[in-house]
């Protein structure tokens, strides 16, 4: 195989733990107050759950093509990244509107007296998995007991699988190298983001989806402190058309978007692989509920199920009222438009 320069892993730290870091002039877009609003428009300030990635391509691709200043808004994005927690970013009051990486994350912060509502997800399908070489291939999640797994500590997902399967693992932190070099290891990672990036790097993957376990939260999640939805609906829609435009447009024009993420984001990732990201992610975002319901909505009953779980596996302590964390009437049903091209 040869020698390997691993790239960063996207998911190696968990964003609820990771503290906030000041926020300065990283963003993209007009600089402004979203008190403030200048020619009719209104700025609303969004920080990533990590760097400019293809899981934000609606995003970049809105920008590209003017449909946020369509909607009247002048958006200002600010990276996230490994010492940015989003909840406390958007608790703070330093943005109005993040991405998370799950509804699970979400509704920890809610029990620990952060009042936040998701209101639109990224991911209809959920991208976690474990994923294997494909020199030692899995089959169901079951089998991963007894297996090194490489992953983040603390994952609400594993203690899930480890509740379900009985499992008993040797658990590394989240690491590209630590996996490639342990052809019976197991990873726990985005298979959108590990399966293209690793197979730039000459390592091929597969992976079983946490889905197939019954656990199946959002991924990639929009939220905003909770007054901040109820005070903004008409506000969030406009923003949520400009964003579903913005994904009908993406997905058959990446290879035009993505150099604009590229140029954002630290260069650690090819702009090859992030277009190899971008074709593999496709049926995750684009799929499911996304093609008859619209473009990243969401459903009460899933989220949930999703609570459930995780009351029952006592990970959240206490009573939360789920129409109080989550809307699901705010996304505007724009569908995906069929896919060109392989």
């Amino acid at each position: 195989m040869g020698a390997l320069t691993f790239l960063r892993g996207r998911r190696a730290v968990a964003f609820g733990g990771a503290c906030a870091c000041l926020l300065t002039a990283a963003g993209i877009g007009v600089s402004g107050s979203s008190a403030s609003a200048a020619s009719g428009t209104t700025t609303i300030r969004l920080v990533l759950a990590w760097y400019p990635t293809p899981e934000y391509g609606g995003v970049y691709a809105g920008l590209k093509e003017g449909y946020f200043k369509k909607e009247g808004i002048n958006l200002l994005v600010t990276p996230g990244g490994p010492q940015v927690s989003a909840t406390e970013v958007v608790g703070s009051g330093q943005a109005d509107i993040g991405y998370l990486n799950n509804d699970e994350t979400l509704m920890e912060a809610n029990e620990d007296g952060i009042d936040l509502t998701e209101f639109a997800t990224t991911y209809e399908e959920y991208p976690e998995a474990l994923e294997y070489h494909k020199s030692n291939p899995i089959s169901t999640l079951a089998q991963a007991n007894g297996k090194t797994i490489s992953g983040v500590t603390g994952s609400v997902d594993y203690q899930w699988l480890q509740a379900k399967y009985h499992l008993k693992n040797t658990v590394t932190p989240f690491s590209y190298a630590t996996f490639a070099a342990n052809a019976k290891s197991l990873l726990l990672g985005y298979a959108p983001d590990d399966v293209p990036t690793l197979a730039a790097q000459g390592v091929a993957i597969g992976y079983v989806p946490i889905s197939d376990s019954g656990l199946d939260p959002y991924a990639d999640i929009l939220f905003a402190k909770s007054p901040y939805v109820t005070a903004n609906e008409g506000l969030i829609k406009r923003f949520l058309t400009a964003l579903g435009e913005g994904w009908q447009y993406y997905r058959n024009h990446y290879l035009q978007v993505n150099p604009s993420i590229f140029v954002a984001a630290d260069k650690t990732t090819p702009l090859a692989t992030d277009n190899a990201i971008s074709k593999f992610e496709d049926p995750f975002i684009f799929g499911g509920a996304a093609a008859t319901a619209g473009i990243g909505s969401i459903s009460i009953s899933r989220v949930t199920d999703t609570y459930d779980k995780l009351r029952a596996l006592g990970v959240l302590k206490k009573n939360l009222n789920i129409n109080d964390i989550a809307i699901a009437t705010l996304v505007p049903k724009l569908l995906p438009p069929a896919k060109q091209g392989s």
